[in-house]
């Protein structure tokens, strides 16, 4: 399955990408105008690590979309449109699992580009929503790192499994991105 999902992803023209899993609140929360105890995508209690080797590295990522505006960031002197996607874990703790911790396989798409927007995002995931056979519904919401309105739930089959728009002003602005960006995210197991 996350295979064919990464050749689907190369396929639509994303950069396929390979990020640490490992993080910090600050760029896991902070920067994407997300806290903890908010109720949307990528806030869930993290993961801590006991004895980090650098305060870099903290906690592991509850999802990948952070990563991917990372990479954007160090990215400003390459050339656009940057397409970039990463299917990675993700992980947040979890009374309810033995372990203390779920974690799951997320699939992140990031559209930097002077045109980027909403649409561009939603043709891609309708794109990997079709290879998939899967039913694809994106109902209005809203989310703290993307702009009210510009935002939409992804239901696949009838489940909702993510979020899609367009990356808040603010969060571009912490990021030092000039340029608009158009993301999503979503949990692999969806596509099943």
């Amino acid at each position: 399955m996350e295979d064919a999902a990464r050749d689907t992803l190369v396929g639509l023209g994303f950069e396929d990408l390979l990020n640490f899993h490992m993080t910090n609140e600050a760029e896991n929360f902070g920067r994407m105008n997300v806290s903890p105890d908010d109720d949307c995508l990528g806030a869930a209690d993290p993961v801590t690590i006991q004895e980090p080797y650098s305060e870099d590295y903290t906690i592991l990522r509850t999802w990948a979309l952070p990563s991917l505006l990372m990479v954007l960031e160090n990215n400003t002197h390459r050339r656009y449109p940057q397409d970039l996607a990463e299917i990675g874990l993700a992980a947040g703790l979890d009374d309810s699992q033995n372990t203390g911790v779920a974690e799951h396989r997320t699939v992140a798409g990031a559209l930097a580009r002077t045109d980027a927007s909403y649409e561009d995002a939603k043709a891609r995931l309708q794109a990997i929503a079709e290879a998939f056979g899967t039913d694809l519904r994106t109902p209005p919401t809203t989310h703290p790192s993307f702009i009210d309105g510009r935002a939409a739930e992804i239901v696949l089959d009838g489940d909702s499994v993510g979020v899609v728009g367009e990356i808040h002003p603010k969060v571009l602005v912490d990021h030092d991105l000039e340029l608009p960006v158009a993301a999503f995210e979503f949990r692999l197991d969806a596509l099943e």
